[in-house]
């Protein structure tokens, strides 16, 4: 990383005083109008460009922006609207307005939901970072207009601080380090989530079994091992309200939403004891199932369906079984077979699901090979956000100039 000097702010020295707040001497405040060349881009009819590689990219919308040459879809020969590499590229229609991106193609015919940015008196890359704190001011700006969306002069009459061209490169270089960084990052937690859901289909399935275990499954239905559980909240006791979420499984409602969405009255609620599953009757086709295994008691809604296994099954194990993309599928095949699609799946239904089941030690090694795996993904996304936030703070100190590089 580069040494960063630190500067005196309350005594303002070396620093003067603009509408915008306190900013070093030599940096100035101006409008995007003297620093950039703006392209907007136009509408192709579909004679004019096509899925064959021949021409150039065309980039209609933000979800056509890519950074692999390999993974464009539409191409054009008709040049008269184009960005070229290391320029700045702004979604100004529709529902990414403000978004941001690189173009890191040699050259691209632009659509009208895009508009191409480059400096004359300042760093493209500088400008990519400086733009990227105004998003939300342009997403204000484009909800604003009479017909929403982001004009020429919306941009081109934005003001930022702005510091000489070689401290505007050397912050831009700095920031992108932090960006390499996040990249590979995030690189490597796709590779373990790939790496983790081969190892799942492998260990739950019996492809792939653990040394030292060679005894065969047994094929069981739910019924075998499980039994539902119903038991209401007569007394109306305020027991904390969850719901049962797709990916995470059970979570506290309100922590959820954000907000109650359930009434004062929860005498009709279904209890949730500790180590009990439950899942959403009319949802589980999504793999809204989940465990509970956080509070003593847990209240869910009274279409909710709940379970207890038996001792000779790990309920750790159970659980990513039931999440599996082979249940799920089994989920749907079960409700579309349903006389009554709206009644969801109900416990006579889900109860008679066939699972090939390992012995009980079996079961404990596969969950703890695949919590570990789970840790290990964990530990990686934190480590990315930490490197998200500092350079979240490292932006606000640099474009503000309250910290200054070394030229």
């Amino acid at each position: 990383m580069m040494p960063i000097k630190k500067n005196n702010i309350p005594s303002k020295l070396g620093f003067k005083e603009t509408k915008l707040g306190w900013i070093p001497e030599d940096w100035v405040i101006d409008k995007l109008d003297n620093l950039i060349t703006l392209e907007s881009g136009q509408h192709l009819d579909k004679e004019d460009y096509s899925s064959k590689k021949t021409g150039i990219p065309y980039f209609t919308g933000p979800t056509d922006i890519t950074n692999s040459i390999s993974k464009v879809k539409k191409w054009t020969d008709v040049r008269n609207k184009v960005s070229f590499k290391g320029e700045v590229l702004i979604t100004v229609k529709g529902s990414g307005v403000g978004a941001l991106a690189l173009c890191s193609l040699t050259e691209v015919a632009l659509g009208r939901q895009l508009m191409s940015i480059n400096g004359v008196k300042s760093d493209n890359l500088f400008l990519f970072y400086i733009l990227n704190e105004k998003r939300y001011k342009f997403q204000q700006l484009a909800s604003g207009n009479m017909i929403p969306g982001l004009s020429r002069k919306d941009i081109l009459l934005t003001k930022s601080i702005i510091p000489p061209l070689p401290e505007q490169k050397i912050i831009a270089n700095c920031l992108s380090t932090w960006d390499t960084a996040i990249t590979k990052q995030d690189a490597l937690i796709k590779a373990k989530q790939q790496l983790k859901k081969a190892l799942m289909q492998q260990l739950l399935s019996g492809e792939k079994r653990l040394s030292g275990f060679n005894k065969e499954w047994e094929e069981k239905r739910v019924e075998d091992f499980a039994s539902e559980y119903s038991e209401k909240n007569d007394a109306n006791e305020p027991i904390e309200v969850l719901s049962c979420t797709k990916y995470d499984g059970l979570v506290p409602s309100l922590e959820y939403f954000g907000r109650q969405v359930f009434g004062d009255d929860l005498s009709k609620y279904k209890i949730v004891p500790h180590g009990y599953f439950a899942y959403a009757t009319n949802h589980i086709e999504e793999g809204s199932i989940g465990y509970q295994d956080f509070n003593k008691f847990g209240l869910v809604s009274p279409m909710y369906t709940i379970f207890k296994t038996k001792e000779t099954i790990d309920d750790n194990y159970l659980f990513k079984v039931l999440k599996s993309h082979k249940l799920i599928h089994e989920y749907n095949r079960r409700m579309e077979g349903s006389i009554d699609r709206r009644g969801g799946l109900r416990w006579k239904n889900f109860k008679g699901i066939k699972i090939n089941m390992p012995p009980i030690k079996e079961q404990i090694a596969i969950a703890q090979v695949l919590n570990t795996a789970d840790q290990e993904i964990s530990l990686l996304t934190t480590q990315r956000n930490q490197l998200q936030l500092q350079k979240k703070g490292l932006m606000q100190q640099l474009l503000s100039g309250k910290k200054r590089l070394k030229v």
